[in-house]
């Protein structure tokens, strides 16, 4: 058996396979989980690399050629008292756990889904034979484990007729969830004061839960299993003493007319970073800046596939001797390669430097300024605040040290001074008021996160500086008072 497979049909494994909905589907989760079992487990059948539903359904079944060829499900009931289509559920429960493991299991069930009565999981779990249901609902089940990526299917061309057949996954998937994360645990994952509360209310107040995070998580149930794969594939890489670099193919929301076209990107992962309803990987390296080596986030559900490569792969180098002048400032690596015409100096340059990088030089970098996308240039904002509202939203909270208040007069002085480059600011300094709250930010300049934001505040605050800005929000403006005029 796989080091990586469970033993044993737990609570949370077989809620996996129900796709967090084992209340409702606990036979058809534990199904699924014997199937798998038979196929990498200990109890796996002697299958080829592919194989047929047919073939499957020969070796689990005794009376295969009788009864499961067809859908004869009327003469499943005792057609042959060893096979494995008259077994419950719990005459399956009973050859994995022993007596005092079992009732655990129950217990535990019954403490997850309180809708549950004793007797009515005991009723359930002896209803009705496991496995009586019609070939066409196991050749559903065998398409579910596709989808959820624990089998492959394909179609071969065999007996002169195409014909379906399907692959296991080597090395097996792992399917067992990740033990219990501790309290202390999650709060090294917030990197703000909400630590406290996690710490705090992390665990059970006499038997209630009092604090909940609602975070909104807008990836489609469907991508769940390529997901998993690229997040098992990210802790590999990352378990190793030399973290490989890594091959990426992505689509960008830049062309997101086209969804089925993706690049290839050499980059080289650092870490995970969870932020406006997805995960994005920070990695350094190539990306969908054209002729960049630079800092990029990737959102993880536009990523394709994902492949650990070594540092002394071919195609490393060959990406490597494709470095252009992006014609805008470069970074300290890319001012290295830009000197170095060798294939391999330039690939030893790339590991030198991307192994000195770690999550804590994110975390800096996005503390210089406004925004998410840390890696785009730094620009300063002058914005003018409705005095009531930055009272209420800026003025004591972390905003406050982020947006530095300035004085009327000390906003008069930078407009004046940059009407003389721009004649547009001169007629910003007869709206300067006392009754404003003005600020200065520094900001990630187009950061869409940092536009999502000024959008949400709307009229309660007015960019004043930089014009290019000002303008893209005033365009923003003037097309959705055309949609409501």
């Amino acid at each position: 058996m796989s080091d990586t497979w469970p033993i044993s049909p737990t609570i949370e494994i077989l809620d996996k396979l129900a796709r967090y909905g084992l209340k409702q589907n606990l036979p058809k989760a534990f199904r699924l989980w014997i199937i798998l079992d038979y196929l990498y487990g200990d109890h796996h059948l002697d299958l080829e690399a592919l194989f047929s539903f047919n073939q499957w359904l020969e070796q689990f079944f005794p009376g295969f050629e009788q009864v499961h060829k067809t859908d004869a499900i009327h003469r499943i009931k005792n057609h042959h008292p060893h096979c494995r289509c008259q077994r419950s559920i719990q005459d399956w429960l009973d050859d994995y756990f022993q007596p005092e493991a079992l009732s655990q299991w129950k217990q535990h069930f019954l403490q997850r889904y309180p809708g549950f009565t004793p007797e009515q999981l005991d009723n359930l779990l002896n209803h009705k034979p496991l496995f009586a249901v019609s070939r066409k609902s196991l050749w559903n089940d065998f398409e579910r484990l596709c989808d959820q990526g624990y089998l492959r299917n394909s179609t071969a061309h065999r007996n002169n007729r195409n014909e379906r057949y399907y692959q296991k996954i080597n090395p097996p998937p792992f399917i067992d969830p990740p033990a219990e994360v501790g309290v202390s645990a999650l709060g090294n994952l917030v990197i703000n004061d909400l630590a406290d509360f996690l710490q705090d209310f992390g665990e059970k107040i006499r038997g209630e839960q009092r604090f909940f995070l609602d975070l909104e998580y807008i990836i489609h149930h469907r991508l769940s299993p390529h997901i998993e794969q690229l997040r098992q594939s990210l802790k590999v890489a990352w378990s190793q003493d030399l973290i490989p670099p890594i091959t990426l193919e992505y689509f960008s929301a830049s062309n997101f007319e086209d969804h089925e076209s993706s690049a290839k990107y050499y980059t080289y992962p650092v870490c995970l970073y969870y932020s406006q309803r997805v995960p994005y990987l920070f990695a350094f390296g190539q990306n969908p800046q054209p002729g960049r080596w630079n800092w990029y986030d990737f959102r993880l559900d536009r990523i394709k596939a994902l492949t650990p490569i070594t540092w002394q792969s071919p195609d490393l180098r060959q990406a490597l001797t494709v470095f252009t002048h992006p014609g805008q400032p470069l970074n300290e690596l890319e001012k290295q390669l830009y000197l170095l015409t060798e294939p391999d100096k330039r690939a030893q340059k790339y590991q030198a430097y991307c192994s000195e990088l770690t999550p804590d030089i994110i975390h800096s970098l996005k503390a210089e300024a406004w925004g998410f996308d840390f890696f785009r240039p730094k620009q300063t904002m002058l914005l003018r605040f409705n005095q009531y509202f930055h009272a209420r939203y800026i003025l004591g909270t972390e905003r406050d040290e982020l947006f530095r208040r300035l004085s009327v007069e000390e906003v008069e002085r930078i407009l004046r001074r940059e009407s003389l480059i721009d004649p547009r600011y001169q007629r910003l300094l007869s709206k300067l008021s006392t009754n404003s709250v003005y600020c200065r930010v520094d900001y990630r300049e187009g950061d869409y996160n940092v536009i999502m934001r000024l959008r949400a505040w709307g009229a309660n605050v007015e960019v004043l500086f930089p014009m290019s800005l000002r303008q893209e929000m005033q365009q923003e403006s003037q097309k959705i008072a055309a949609l409501y005029s």
